[in-house]
């Protein structure tokens, strides 16, 4: 009955306003739609109480259906729509530090006003958000205001050519020192730049060397080779574009976090835990979690690594069928462990601010995670095990050779070795690439972790079933060698076997 009655005073309210005894109907078309996104609004008026900027409560309504920003205290994310004059907003999750008590209380206000919206109008540079109770907040967009600055402003690439890029994080720093970088949507790039005017020149830039999806690396690629190709700029409010005469080389970013919240994406970036529901990370359990483009997660959760599958919806996500090896380690790291997963498996919702990724379970429980740098993040290097009785050195010396993969013959059309080294190392050949990565053993029990391979090119087939093995291999973990021969495999129902060279 509540929401039936909310539903009908907001659709009253988005037709009658009342202002100063008249009535005056409200109404908010495409152009308005556009600005409401366009710009990160800060609030300056809560429910009749005027609010100092520097208090820094903001609201941005990205186009994805998105909000974040920050209430004060805390950050704050969930999910809102428009249909015209109407504004709802879903519940929303918040981080979950304390502050000074007026700060608190100014916070809880406004996060009540704002999850009980129910109008949105513009008038001019102004934004008001009506709640259903007549509750009033009063927000001044940034573009309203002198345009941003071009150096120190940290710029979100919103299209290229034309082409929609809001999705990707991309992103770009001009400092005072004339050095540019950012985020190219797999990589870290940086490089220099010269300005005269409305003239610009950027580059030669460089860039660190993950590897991503085809179609990222396409994009990064295009993005870096329109940037330093620019050679005019212009800043119109929130909005840099960077053109030359060439109009594939036209790009146009938006101040701050635009409609993607950041500057590092979700995807395509290695996140390493920095605290646990409040207490801060252990370095040592070295956390992190990595979320696929193709919807997989995975991670390491200091003892085991976890997998399965994830979902996305503007600020909300869901994780699935969430997964983890089973090795035993000390009872307080398990116990961190466990608390680790729970949270990820019941995710609710996440926001990304700079190179802090925050994951909020539906109890408000949180995992924080950072990112200094987009390449892999090192899962801890074992300690060297006391093996004598390794069935007599049998499993560290050889090299061993793949032999069969679930019962297939492998050896006929590919060469994969793998062996063993006394340190607790492991290197090989996957068939196209060097590989590494540590092992540790106990008795029947084997975790291998931390594996990473060359970037040669090769034959697509053969690749293939290179990154395929070498993606299960994490997740073996039982190991015996009969008759000379060594047999890898998993409760998960992997099995190898291995012939000694």
């Amino acid at each position: 009955m509540e929401r039936l009655l909310r539903a009908a005073l907001a659709a009253t309210m988005s037709i009658l306003l009342v202002a100063g005894g008249t009535l005056a109907i409200t109404q908010a078309g495409p152009d308005d739609l556009a600005t409401l996104q366009a710009a990160p609004w800060t609030l300056s008026e809560l429910d009749g109480q005027s609010i100092d900027a520097s208090a820094g409560i903001t609201a941005a309504f990205g186009a994805d259906g998105s909000l974040t920003g920050s209430a004060g205290c805390n950050d704050y994310f969930g999910d809102y729509s428009t249909d015209g004059a109407l504004l709802t907003v879903s519940p929303l999750a918040a981080t979950r530090k304390g502050c000074e008590q007026d700060v608190m209380d100014t916070e809880s206000l406004f996060l009540g006003l704002l999850e009980s919206a129910a109008t949105w109008s513009l008038d001019g540079p102004t934004l008001t958000v009506t709640s259903s109770d007549g509750g009033a907040l009063v927000f001044g967009g940034e573009s309203a205001g002198e345009p941003a600055a071009f150096v120190g402003t940290e710029w979100t690439l919103e299209s290229i050519t034309g082409q929609d890029a809001s999705g990707f994080g991309v992103t770009a720093i001009f400092s005072e020192d004339f050095t540019a970088g950012g985020f190219g949507g797999c990589n870290q790039y940086n490089g220099g730049y010269a300005v005269d005017g409305d003239a610009i020149v950027i580059g030669p830039l460089a860039a660190t060397r993950k590897a991503c999806a085809d179609d990222v690396m396409d994009g990064e690629n295009a993005f870096l080779n329109a940037m330093e190709s620019v050679d005019l700029m212009a800043i119109d409010g929130q909005t840099l574009t960077l053109s030359a005469d060439d109009p594939s080389s036209e790009l146009v970013f938006t101040a701050g976090g635009g409609s993607t919240g950041g500057d590092v994406g979700l995807t395509g970036t290695a996140w390493s835990l920095v605290d646990l529901d409040g207490e801060p990370a252990l370095a040592s359990d070295a956390m992190t979690v990595t979320f696929g483009d193709d919807g997989t997660i995975d991670g390491f959760g200091g003892c085991n690594q976890v997998f399965g599958d994830y979902a996305v919806d503007g600020s909300t996500m869901t994780v699935a069928g969430l997964a983890a090896t089973r090795r035993f380690c000390d009872p307080d790291l398990m116990d961190r462990e466990a608390l680790f997963i729970a949270i990820l498996t019941d995710a609710s919702g996440f926001a990304i601010a700079g190179e802090e990724l925050t994951i909020v379970a539906s109890d408000g429980a949180e995992l924080i995670f950072s990112t200094g740098d987009t390449g892999p993040v090192a899962t801890p290097t074992p300690e060297p095990q006391e093996t004598p009785a390794v069935v007599s050195g049998e499993l560290v010396g050889p090299t061993w050779v793949l032999d069969t993969l679930m019962g297939q013959s492998m050896s006929a059309f590919i060469r994969i070795t793998i062996a063993f080294g006394a340190d607790g190392t492991l290197a090989g050949s996957g068939g196209c690439n060097d590989y590494t990565g540590t092992y540790t053993v106990d008795g029947g029990t084997i975790s291998i972790a931390g594996i990473t391979t060359g970037t040669e090119e090769c034959d697509a087939t053969i690749k293939g079933i290179q990154d395929g093995l070498l993606q299960v291999v994490p997740f073996i973990d039982g190991w015996s060698i009969v008759d000379g021969g060594l047999s890898l495999d998993s409760s998960f129902g992997i099995e190898t076997t291995w012939t000694a060279q």
